[in-house]
């Protein structure tokens, strides 16, 4: 990333992210979520919803360091 322009140099991952796959067939439905995200997140926390994620998947993300998101963990803040 940081090789292909010099906009990029000081380019850098946060401390913790995810990456998920979207079928096709629920591309319309993912992009309404996005869309809504703000008012979803007023009912679930973004922690809530993604260790719901994690877990639904059996992704074992015990290990709080995973997810840090300004002091907070999976766990609260």
């Amino acid at each position: 990333m940081k090789t292909i322009n010099h906009y990029y140099t000081r380019f850098a991952w946060q401390l913790g992210y995810g990456a998920f796959s979207v079928s096709p067939s629920i591309l319309d439905n993912t992009i309404r979520y996005i869309k809504n995200q703000a008012e979803h997140h007023r009912v679930k926390t973004f922690q809530e919803e993604y260790k719901m994620i994690l877990d639904a998947y059996g992704i074992n993300m015990m290990n709080d360091i995973f997810l840090r998101i300004n002091g907070c963990t999976l766990t609260g803040c």
